[in-house]
């Protein structure tokens, strides 16, 4: 194991540093008798990215021996070969550590492909247990998640052997993946892969976070504690009309966005007279998503 905490066996492994003085690993597979789009996505220049300041949270790559095993009790034989031309480019994340983890974002990048904003095109998979789920959603010790560039394609296997989430291969995730060979794949062009931020079940974060999942989520956190402190012990026709208000809401941001949504969501309960539900949910928001109702949070020593 390397001392990020990534398994990697490639048959040709390069190491080298990047500006921050992170290390990257170039795979570059040799993986014979494929189908055409596998061994073409199989010889695709893949730098993995794994900068976790500890480890436990790993990632099992396409070479690695125990890729193939998992990745058949994630996806199942049938789905498995519809979706064998992106599995080189897809990642299995295990959550090794003895806790549970409630997120995680992964960024894939293209420096080939450039957006409008001329930056290189990137697709982000932040993936959470919720705010309102308890550890039902979470990685639980032992746990395993397939990690895709196409969105909408992922799995999560358990440590008991129950397999959740298995995607089904539908006519737009066909064309989806079609189109990513056409763009990313064909061209044999470099992708870049980052393991930017996990977040376990006490709130914890860890990694670089380049994309602001801490601040992102702590602000969706603080609209939730508003929404509760003005709805706790109102009366019905003031919580709609509070409600009412927040909908229409003008404020900016992930603040004022995710605010906006959860006045919606509340408000069309309370529309529809479905008190039972309101409450379950209020209540649940109540306890928060992390122990201790703590916020996102680093690790101070």
């Amino acid at each position: 194991m390397l001392p990020t905490g990534l398994y990697l066996t490639s048959v040709f492994l390069l190491s080298r540093h990047n500006q921050a003085g992170s290390d990257v690993f170039d795979c570059f597979l040799r993986i014979p008798d494929l189908p055409l789009d596998i061994a073409m996505a199989a010889t695709q220049p893949i730098y993995i990215d794994n900068r976790m300041e500890t480890s436990g949270v790993n990632l099992v790559t396409f070479d690695s021996p125990n890729f193939a095993d998992d990745v058949q009790a994630l996806l199942g034989s049938e789905t498995l070969a519809k979706f064998s031309p992106i599995l080189p480019q897809s990642v299995i994340l295990v959550n090794d550590t003895n806790r549970y983890v409630w997120g995680f974002s992964v960024i894939y990048s293209y420096p080939s492909s450039l957006s409008a904003s001329g930056n290189p095109q990137q697709y982000r998979r932040n993936s959470t247990a919720g705010f309102r789920t308890g550890r039902i959603r979470a990685l639980a010790p032992g746990d395993r998640y397939l990690i895709t560039p196409i969105p909408g394609v992922w799995s999560r296997f358990k440590a008991d052997g129950k397999t959740y989430y298995s995607p089904a291969m539908t006519y737009e995730l066909g064309n989806s993946i079609e189109t990513y060979i056409s763009d990313h794949v064909s061209s044999n062009e470099e992708i870049h892969l980052t393991l930017d931020s996990v977040i376990f079940e006490d709130g914890e974060i860890q990694g670089p976070d380049t994309i602001g999942r801490l601040t992102a989520l702590n602000e969706q956190l603080r609209a939730e504690n508003d929404l509760i402190a003005k709805l706790d012990g109102a009366t019905q026709q003031d919580r709609m009309a509070y409600l009412q208000t927040m909908v229409g809401s003008t404020v900016v941001g992930e603040y004022g966005l995710y605010l906006s949504s959860l006045a919606n969501h509340f408000l069309t309960l309370l529309n529809q007279q479905d008190l039972s539900e309101f409450n379950a949910v209020f209540s649940r928001m109540k306890q928060g998503p992390f122990l201790n109702n703590a916020a996102v949070h680093r690790r101070t020593e």
